[in-house]
């Protein structure tokens, strides 16, 4: 387990001292690889976005829109955090699956209120 760990961050290494195109080559073969494994893609997305602060931005502007008013559906709130917050369209995906457990999140622990 420590040698593929060692090879592992080698590798990652390696890979982030190529060239931005190089990059993201490797990225776009690794989701390639990964294609029917969208839990996967899911969780390598919010771990790499979760380093940033735009990641804490949106989360949070997507909770408190959501808190506002829960009617909206997460498509409709990814859409306007897109517009918003100028997120590039491409993490649409990925905002949206973030919006859904947002809002589940707020849902279950409104219910969990009610009930005490």
């Amino acid at each position: 387990m420590v040698e593929l760990k060692e090879y592992l961050e080698a590798t990652a290494r390696e890979i982030s001292d190529l060239p931005m195109e190089g990059q993201k080559y490797f990225m776009g073969v690794l989701a390639r690889c990964l294609e029917n494994q969208d839990e996967i893609i899911m969780e390598l997305i919010g771990a790499m976005m979760a380093k940033t602060g735009r990641y804490h931005k949106s989360t949070k502007w997507i909770r408190k829109r959501l808190e506002k008013n829960m009617t909206l559906t997460p498509k409709r709130v990814a859409e306007e955090c897109v517009y918003y917050l100028g997120v590039n369209s491409k993490m649409m995906p990925f905002l949206i699956k973030t919006s859904q457990r947002i809002k589940d999140r707020i849902r279950h622990r409104r219910s969990y209120a009610a009930h005490r």
